[in-house]
């Protein structure tokens, strides 16, 4: 477990929601993908006045540039940060009983990692998802899933609190199909 924390600490951040009487509303994980870039849940982020992205001590000031609500996965930009982007791992070579690891920020407590399994590869709304078995907290929203070798398998995007220990996953490959089925921050009307 060590060792896929140590390789996927780097790619890892904490993003931090501000409503605009600038008091933190919500926190939850991104992961970078490349340049001042960094994916995330939309639910973590739809809300903000203001945004910041945390690694390690130094904290970023971001915005929010793509938007795919319907798969809740977002794209910020934090001003000045570079970080490699994670190593992507395609769904259809996931196999079920395999070892995994969620990392993120659960419940503000800085970056933690937690070992699990591949439960299941299922549908949820029509989508393929990631159903594992690696202990999740409020707060790792946006944060990884990631293989024994480091490479990210899928993005935490929800609890499941009837599911006892299961909880699903977005796919890491829905992040290249952003650019295409987003929506970009240029896009949109000045009302949104």
């Amino acid at each position: 477990m060590a060792l896929v924390f140590k390789r996927a600490s780097p790619s890892l951040v904490t993003v931090s929601a501000f409503d605009e009487r600038d008091q933190q509303s919500g926190q939850g994980s991104g992961i970078a993908i490349g340049g001042e870039r960094i994916v995330t849940n939309c639910h973590v982020v739809r809300e903000a006045y203001r945004l910041t992205a945390a690694s390690g001590e130094t904290c970023y000031p971001a915005t929010w540039v793509t938007s795919n609500p319907t798969r809740d996965l977002c794209v910020i930009s934090a001003e000045g940060y570079e970080a490699a982007a994670a190593s992507v791992r395609t769904l259809d070579s996931v196999v079920v009983g395999e070892p995994l690891f969620a990392a993120g920020n659960p419940l503000g407590f800085r970056l933690a990692v937690s070992a699990g399994l591949v439960a299941a590869v299922a549908r949820v709304r029509g989508e393929r998802v990631i159903v594992s078995t690696a202990p999740q907290l409020p707060g790792a929203s946006g944060g990884g899933l990631f293989d024994a070798q480091g490479r990210l398998l899928g993005v935490i995007t929800a609890i499941m609190t009837s599911g006892q220990n299961l909880n699903p996953a977005l796919s890491a490959e829905w992040i290249a199909q952003l650019a295409d089925r987003g929506w970009h921050r240029s896009r949109l009307s000045p009302s949104d």
